[in-house]
C-alpha cells in the first residue's frame, strides 16, 4: 500500500540468461517443450533431410541456464506431429501415422539427462479429433472426440495395456481438463455435461492408473444457472474446488465466475459472483468509459434489476497460494473477415498439449482470430469466499487461436502480471485488489551491446510458465549491430530469454498507481 512517496517494497524484471540459434531465411522455427527444473527442449523439423515418408527432427536440450546439454536427430516414419508432454524427467513426442485410416501413433520418449530415446507404438482404431494428450507415471492420455463425443483413450506404456476410458462418451459434452498427479499415480477428468433438463454442469472423475474409477462427482447449479467452463485445484486431503464461469439461459457467453467448494464427504456448495460485482473487472478501461460502466450499473441495482453482462472468459489453471487460491481468466471476443481463413489448420490450441486446433471452439471458416481485452485476476479462500479481484489490460493482442498470455507471479505481499507482446515484456504489480505498479514495458535483453530490434516475427513466440519463478520468453527477431567488426552486421535468430521478476527495497520514488491509456 502507498505511504506518501515511499513504497516499502516493488519488483524489477530480470533476465539472467539468453540463447541465440541463427536462422537462415526458409528454416523451420523450434518449438519448446519445458522440463521444468530441468531445462527445456527444441525441436524442428529439418526439412532438408527430411522425405516424403521418413521425416528427421532436430532435437537440441538446454539446461536451466539455457546452456546446451546435448543435441540429437530424431527419425520418423511416416508419422505427423500431432503433441507434446513433459513427465518425470523425459519428453514425450507424439506422432499420428498419417497413411492409416484409423488413428494410430507413434510416442517417442527422451531422456532429458542422457539423450536416451526409445519408441512406442498405440494400434487404435478409434478416429480421434485429437485435443489433449498427457502423461502420468508411463500410461499415456489421448483426449478428443468421436463423432462429436467426448473420448479418452488410456495406453500403459509398460504393459501394452489400452482402453477407452469409461463414461464419457456422451452427447453435448466437452472436455474441459484432464490433470494427472504423480505424487498420487491418478488423472482426472473434468467436462461438462447435458442433464435431461437441458441444464449444463460440470463433472469429475478421477482414476487410478490402472483405470480404476476412484471418484464420480457431478456438481448442481441452481435451476437458472449453467456452468460452462472450469478448472480444478491439485488433489489433497482437504476440499477439492472448482471454479470457472457461469451463464443464465442457452448461451455461450458468460455472466460472472462460479467456485464450487467440494467435500471429502461429498457436500458442496457453489458461490456465484456476477462480473458486476467484481471491484475491478472494468479497470481495463479507459477512467471516462468505466465510470460510465459502473453508473449504469449501479442504476440497474437501484432499480432491482439484474445486471446482464456478457463475456466470453478464456478460464485457466488455479495457482494455489498458502491461504488462498489465484484464478486467472482471459476475456476476448472473436474477429471475423468476409473471407474465408484457412490459416489456423494445425496450430497450436493452447488449451492443451495436444498441436491440433480445438476445433469446438473454432467460431467458423470466417474467423479473423481472437481479440483479447484484459486478463482477470481473483483471490478466493479455501471455502470458496471471494477475497479480492483485480484486471490487467491486453488491449493489443489479436490471436489466431485461444491461448494462455497472461502469466502470474505471486510474491508473499504482492503480485506480479506480465505477458509479452513483439520484444516487450508488458508488467503490471498488484497487491489484492490495488495497483502498486501500473502497465509498465521492459524490452526483450539481446546478446549484445549495440544489438538493435529491426522486426520480430509476428506469429512466433510468447511467454510461457517455466519453473519455480521463471519464465521463458521466445521467438524471432531480425537484429542489426553496426558496432560489431567495425561494420554492418544482421542476424535472424530464434531466441529464449530467461525471465524473472525480483523484489527491490525502494527508499523513495513517485507513486504512479494505475494508469488509463
Amino acid at each position: 500500500m502507498w505511504c506518501g512517496l515511499c513504497m516499502p517494497l516493488s519488483a524489477q524484471i530480470v533476465q539472467p540468461a539468453r540463447m541465440e540459434l541463427e536462422l537462415k531465411d526458409g528454416e523451420e522455427y523450434y518449438s519448446i517443450v519445458s522440463a521444468e527444473e530441468e531445462g527445456i527442449v527444441l525441436y524442428r523439423e529439418n526439412i532438408r533431410e527430411s522425405r516424403l515418408r521418413r521425416q528427421v527432427y532436430d532435437i537440441i536440450c538446454l539446461d536451466s541456464e539455457l546452456k546446451e546439454r546435448w543435441k540429437s536427430q530424431l527419425e520418423v516414419e511416416g508419422g505427423k506431429l500431432t503433441g507434446y508432454e513433459y513427465s518425470a524427467g523425459k519428453v514425450y513426442l507424439l506422432f499420428r501415422e498419417e497413411s492409416n485410416k484409423a488413428d494410430n501413433y507413434q510416442i517417442f520418449t527422451l531422456d532429458v539427462a542422457t539423450s536416451l530415446t526409445a519408441r512406442y507404438t498405440i494400434d487404435n482404431a478409434i478416429p480421434v479429433e485429437l485435443s489433449e494428450f498427457t502423461v502420468v507415471d508411463n500410461v499415456v492420455l489421448l483426449g478428443g472426440y468421436v463423432n462429436f463425443r467426448p473420448t479418452v483413450i488410456y495406453f500403459d506404456l509398460l504393459t501394452d495395456k489400452y482402453r477407452v476410458v469409461p463414461g464419457l462418451y456422451a452427447n453435448n459434452s466437452e472436455i474441459l481438463e484432464i490433470k494427472t498427479s504423480e505424487e498420487n499415480k491418478t488423472f482426472s477428468i473434468l467436462h461438462t455435461e447435458r442433464l435431461p433438463d437441458k441444464q449444463y454442469t460440470i463433472t469429475t472423475k478421477t482414476f487410478d492408473r490402472e483405470c480404476n474409477l476412484l471418484f464420480d462427482f457431478r456438481l448442481k447449479p441452481e435451476p437458472d444457472r449453467n456452468l460452462l467452463y472450469g478448472r480444478t485445484t491439485s488433489f489433497g486431503d482437504d476440499a477439492l474446488h472448482i471454479a470457472g464461469t457461469y451463464s443464465h439461459g442457452n448461451t455461450k457467453f458468460s455472466r460472472g465466475i462460479f467456485i464450487a467448494n467440494i467435500h471429502p464427504d461429498g457436500s458442496q456448495n457453489i458461490k456465484y459472483y456476477n462480473y458486476g460485482d467484481l471491484k475491478n473487472f472494468f479497470s481495463y478501461m479507459k477512467a471516462r468509459r468505466e465510470k460510465r460502466m459502473r453508473n449504469r450499473i449501479e442504476r440497474r441495482k437501484i432499480k432491482g434489476k439484474k445486471v446482464k453482462l456478457n463475456y466470453k472468459l478464456l478460464v485457466h489453471d488455479v495457482l494455489e497460494k498458502k491461504n488462498s487460491n489465484i484464478l486467472l481468466g482471459e476475456a476476448f471476443y472473436p474477429k471475423y473477415s468476409s473471407r474465408p481463413n484457412y490459416n489456423y489448420a494445425g496450430t497450436y490450441s493452447g488449451f492443451n498439449r495436444a498441436l491440433y486446433p480445438n476445433l469446438r471452439h473454432m467460431e467458423d471458416s470466417n474467423l479473423d482470430g481472437y481479440q483479447y481485452t484484459h486478463a482477470v485476476v481473483i483471490g478466493f479462500d479455501q471455502k470458496g469466499n471471494l477475497l479480492w479481484d483485480n484486471s490487467f489490460e491486453i488491449n493489443d493482442v489479436v490471436s489466431p487461436t485461444l491461448q494462455k498470455f497472461v502469466q502470474v507471479l505471486p510474491f508473499d505481499t504482492f503480485t506480479v502480471l506480465l505477458y509479452m507482446y513483439e520484444h516487450e515484456i508488458r508488467s503490471k504489480i498488484i497487491q489484492k485488489d490495488e495497483v502498486l505498479e501500473g502497465k509498465t514495458s521492459d524490452d526483450i535483453a539481446t546478446l549484445y551491446e549495440g544489438d538493435d530490434v529491426q522486426s520480430t516475427g509476428f506469429d512466433m513466440g510468447g511467454l510461457k510458465e517455466w519453473y519455480g519463478p521463471y519464465f521463458y520468453a521466445f521467438g524471432v527477431q531480425r537484429i542489426r549491430n553496426n558496432s560489431v567488426n567495425g561494420g554492418n552486421k544482421d542476424r535472424k535468430v530464434f531466441f529464449v530469454n530467461k525471465i524473472t521478476y525480483e523484489p527491490q527495497q525502494v527508499q523513495e520514488r513517485e507513486a504512479r498507481g494505475a494508469v488509463k491509456e
